[in-house]
């Protein structure tokens, strides 16, 4: 008997999810239609932002500039570099090193009244007093070195520059290196 009562049971279990199969299928475009009404009433209108309005500017017409103080804020200042935060040390490491420049020893050299070729003079006697300095240190065997130019006519500045750039031993200092 029992085996008939559980073949009884599968089928009449059978037949309800055939019937409630149908029910489903013509109640759900009716269901949607109820869910959809249910969500719009919680839906409230916000209303639009309001465009913030900024104060009329004041347009200053018919100024003479060479009437106006000099105030020494962001006019009149000279281009180009004044110094030059450098890297000295081994080739390899010049470029990629992650040392913090406020560990690394400083060591700063003055070409203020130098001609252009005493100043590169200068620059190639010490080159190797600096790569020697940075070889005692500890990995990656690199120094700050800071070169200062001044701002003059820009000559100076420009030789020190392009003399950075061809030597291997030596390059200016990443932004973020720099304090």
């Amino acid at each position: 008997e029992e085996p008939m009562e559980i073949l009884v049971l599968a089928e009449y279990k059978a037949q309800h999810s055939k019937m409630l199969t149908k029910l489903h299928e013509e109640l759900q475009p009716k269901l949607k239609d109820i869910r959809n009404r249910l969500n719009a009433l919680h839906l409230q209108r916000q209303p639009p932002k309001q465009k913030k309005r900024k104060g009329k500017q004041t347009r200053v017409r018919d100024v003479n500039v060479q009437t106006l103080p000099n105030l020494g804020i962001g006019i009149g200042g000279k281009a180009g570099k004044s110094c030059f935060i450098t890297h000295v040390g081994e080739a390899e490491n010049v470029y990629k090193t992650t040392k913090k420049s406020c560990q690394m020893q400083a060591t700063m050299i003055d070409l203020h009244g130098y001609s252009k070729n005493n100043a590169l003079i200068t620059l190639n006697e010490m080159l190797p007093v600096w790569v020697a300095a940075a070889m005692k240190e500890e990995y990656p065997w690199v120094i700050k070195v800071k070169i200062v130019v001044g701002c003059g006519n820009q000559i100076l500045s420009e030789a020190v520059h392009e003399w950075i750039k061809s030597k291997r031993n030596i390059s200016i200092a990443p932004k973020n290196s720099v304090t």
